[in-house]
């Protein structure tokens, strides 16, 4: 499982919505990633049988009224990989890396509607939040993938989709 964190700091909200193309998927409920979303070459290197890339960005503007926000979480179609015809179970251990980044791209829509804004430090600021929630974000992905035991240990699988399910009601926008 890779996780990019790229900070995307778009000064035009616009601008965040019109640059996800084929190769991304929104996240939106009741979405369910295939196997066919996963487009790129598998590393034949890794010992690991797929691996899922999503992402989280966001975009800001400034107007006399305040700030608005925009954030994205996205799965990356030609950086997620799969070797051969892996089994329902993998896909929905793969599925649960999509929806952890969507949780804290909601943790970071709060973080963010929670801010009180410095005019001077606006873009900074918004960077070291993004930057700490992203740094939660990985640690929850690894803690899911070791726990898990990479969707092989059943119980714990159940048991961290069930939490993935509580933690997105929870956190529903």
């Amino acid at each position: 499982m890779k996780i990019l964190i790229p900070a995307f700091i778009i000064l035009l909200l616009g601008a965040t919505s019109s640059c996800f193309c084929q190769d991304t998927i929104n996240w939106r409920p009741g979405y369910k990633l295939t196997w066919d979303d996963f487009k790129a070459a598998p590393d034949t290197n890794s010992y690991h049988v797929s691996e899922t890339s999503s992402s989280v960005t966001y975009g800001y503007s400034i107007a006399d009224t305040g700030i608005a926000y925009k954030i994205n979480c996205f799965f990356e179609r030609t950086d997620s990989w799969k070797k051969g015809t892996p089994g329902d179970a993998l896909l929905i251990h793969e599925r649960g890396h999509f929806d952890i980044s969507e949780i804290f791209a909601r943790k970071l829509r709060i973080a963010f509607a929670a801010y009180k804004p410095v005019k001077e430090t606006i873009g900074p600021d918004l960077k070291k939040i993004f930057s700490a929630i992203m740094q939660q974000r990985a640690e929850m992905q690894q803690e899911y993938e070791k726990e898990t035991e990479f969707s092989l240990n059943k119980d714990m699988q159940k048991t961290w989709l069930e939490k993935i399910k509580k933690q997105l009601e929870e956190l529903a926008f």
